[in-house]
């Protein structure tokens, strides 16, 4: 992609629009917050400068892994540290107003967990929307004993053993509730 997109810095989870902007996240000195996401718009032969999403999307924390759409109608991302955060990192979803503004992030509280969720991708045709969660079914009885090797490993080998899974579900549940 070049120098304009690339940097000495690391540019991360790239997203590609329909019209060829890409979104990705990046840490570059001058950002917003610890992390951000960032578009760079394609003009049909180059990217452009990358710009910062603005405060509707980003924070002064932790905003990475987002998923735009192919309209760039909304951006799905995982944000770390908010408010409104149920934990480890929670989905949220921005939708682009009539005046082609994003609108301010909305946690998708109906499938966030206690832990990280994160790397959203919603299918093509719009209908399933797939995520990773490090949710886990650990007993609480598990972490306050002394647990030895052979539950240690046993638990591993669950599939809900915190080490992060792919979900999906509905795209339309996934949003009804914040739309």
């Amino acid at each position: 992609m070049g120098a304009t997109v690339n940097t000495e810095w690391d540019e991360f989870y790239p997203s590609i629009a329909k019209n060829g902007n890409i979104y990705f996240t990046a840490a570059y000195s001058g950002g917003i917050g610890k992390e951000d996401i960032y578009v760079s718009k394609f003009t049909g032969t180059s990217y452009q400068k990358p710009t910062v999403l603005d405060t509707a999307v980003n924070s002064h924390l932790y905003e990475f892994n987002a998923f735009v759409s192919t309209l760039e109608d909304y951006i799905i991302f995982t944000s770390y540290g908010r408010k409104d955060d149920a934990g480890g990192g929670d989905l949220y979803i921005s939708i682009k107003s009539k005046m082609g503004m994003w609108q301010k992030a909305v946690n998708l509280k109906s499938i966030n967990s206690a832990q990280l969720d994160y790397c959203p991708f919603v299918s093509p045709d719009g209908k399933h929307f797939f995520f990773t969660s490090e949710r886990h079914a650990l007993p609480v009885s598990f972490l306050d004993s002394k647990a030895t090797y052979k539950d240690v490993n046993d638990f591993s080998l669950h599939l809900l053993n915190s080490t992060g899974n792919i979900y999906w579900i509905d795209f339309q549940k996934a949003v009804d509730s914040v739309r």
